[in-house]
Formats: C-alpha cells, structure tokens, sequence
C-alpha cells in the first residue's frame, strides 16, 4: 500500500496537522517572546535612571513687557536651566512651556533693551547687570 491510501489508513493527515499546529504555536510563542523582551531586561537593569533635578522656576501671573527688570528676573531662571550662551529659540520654547505670557513680545523688548546680547552667531547671553 502507497500514496494517499497509506496516509489516510495510518493516521498521516492528523499527524501533518499536528506537526503544522506544534511549529505555528512554538513561532507565536516566539514571536510574543521577542516583542516583549524589553520588558524582561528592564527587569534585570540595575541601572536606576535618573532624571536630572530641575530648578523650580517661578511662573509670571502676568507681566507687561515694558517691565524690564521684572522681565529678565523670570527669564533668567530660564537661562539659567539654559546655560549661556542659549538660543533664542531655546528660549522660546523653554518659555513656552513654562506658560510665560507673550513669549516673543518679552524676549523681543529684552533685546532692544539690551538685556539680551548676541554672543556668537545665534547664540546669546542675558546681562543682568543692576537688575534685581
């Protein structure tokens, strides 16, 4: 007895669907293994990750913009997080997420006024100088 006879009278049909079904369970095992293997090495890291310690900055309720020495009080809690020089993009953002009001009008009249220096190219520095 060959062929397909002899497949079907020993049992060779749920045998092939057996060995189908063993090799596509053990690549789904895997495959869920591999995708969540970052979370078993986050558990064997000892390394703590540190986040490095901010300065609590003081957010202006309101301020108007001609306020100079007010102005560059606020925004030199942001330079300072900075580090000099900063970009005045740098600035703005920061600024912005610390929800100063009128972000570019306020860097803007600190610039005119002299309290915001061009150092570099498009890098700057704050002068504090006789200022609070």
């Amino acid at each position: 007895m060959y062929g397909l006879e002899a497949i079907s009278r020993y049992n060779g049909w749920s045998m092939s669907i057996v060995g189908i079904l063993i090799v596509f369970t053990g690549l789904v095992i895997l495959s869920i293994t591999i995708s969540q293997i970052h979370k078993v090495l986050s558990l064997f890291d000892k390394k703590k990750q540190t986040q490095p310690k901010t300065k609590v900055i003081e957010t202006p309720e309101s301020i108007l913009p001609q306020d100079v020495k007010t102005l560059s009080y606020y925004y030199k809690q942001l330079t300072d997080q900075l580090g000099e020089p900063f970009k005045l993009s740098d600035l703005i953002k920061i600024s912005q997420n610390f929800n100063f009001p009128h972000p570019y009008l306020s860097i803007n009249y600190l610039r005119n006024a002299g309290i915001i220096v061009r150092q570099e190219k498009c890098l700057f520095v704050l002068k504090t100088t006789n200022l609070k």
